[in-house]
């Protein structure tokens, strides 16, 4: 690669870094970024390992590869938020259905309260606001671990019998390669949300593509001075 074509991929991306910076992170006024806009993370986190059940069956960390996945974390007789929530969600999907990038966009509730006879009932419930969205329970343990990599806190307590929940109110994404990549409160306009998530999601395949431009480049120059080395040591 010449110098100056070197220099033009650096160039762009830096552009790249700084527009989806910008277009990602400015908020117009002092409320927080959770509220306004997706809280994208500057470093994403590892999530953890994890087994839940769906109503087809288990749902881990390599049913998140290669996609965009949105979770939310609630329960079946939550009266306001969990609706909220999942009718934001199913908004957003309806308004990326035209995009490339949505068939690769799924969306979860993980319903806190675990028991073993409701995998279809949370299946049900979730798909009652979006037929594509997915259900998921599972044992105590396993929601928990999920829980922590998203830095969502929940809980089950008994009061007279009846249960008591409670949990973050906030969703979270997880991205292609399963790392958590940011989140937002159900309180985010859809519009906002969606211009939000496809100008990231544009940058960081713009990125992608770039890094693996740059690996193959890096790949092919290594080769050629292994070749010449050998043309070298051979004419000795």
């Amino acid at each position: 690669m010449s110098k100056a074509k070197l220099i033009s991929m650096l160039l762009l991306i830096g552009v790249t870094l700084g527009w989806g910076v910008s277009a990602i992170t400015t908020y117009s006024d002092n409320r927080s970024p959770l509220q306004h806009s997706i809280d994208w993370l500057s470093t994403p986190r590892k999530i953890n390992a994890f087994s839940l059940i769906t109503g087809e069956g288990v749902f881990n960390n390599q049913s998140l590869k290669n996609h965009w996945t949105f979770v939310l974390f609630g329960y079946l007789d939550c009266p306001d938020i969990c609706p909220m929530s999942l009718a934001l969600l199913s908004q957003f999907a309806s308004h990326i259905s035209g995009e490339p990038i949505s068939d690769k966009v799924q969306f979860v509730f993980v319903s806190i309260d675990y028991k073993p006879q409701q995998v279809q009932e949370v299946k049900r419930y979730a798909q009652y606001f979006n037929h594509s969205f997915i259900g998921l329970t599972g044992e105590p343990s396993q929601l928990l671990s999920l829980a922590q990599s998203l830095g969502v806190r929940h809980k089950v307590a008994l009061d007279k019998d009846r249960p008591l929940v409670s949990h973050t109110p906030i969703i979270s994404i997880i991205g292609p390669i399963g790392l958590l990549m940011g989140r937002f409160k159900h309180t985010l306009d859809v519009q906002l949300l969606v211009q939000s998530f496809l100008s990231y999601e544009l940058a960081h395949e713009e990125i992608s593509s770039l890094k693996g431009q740059m690996t193959i480049t890096g790949s092919a120059i290594s080769s050629a001075r292994s070749k010449l080395s050998d043309s070298v040591n051979s004419t000795l």
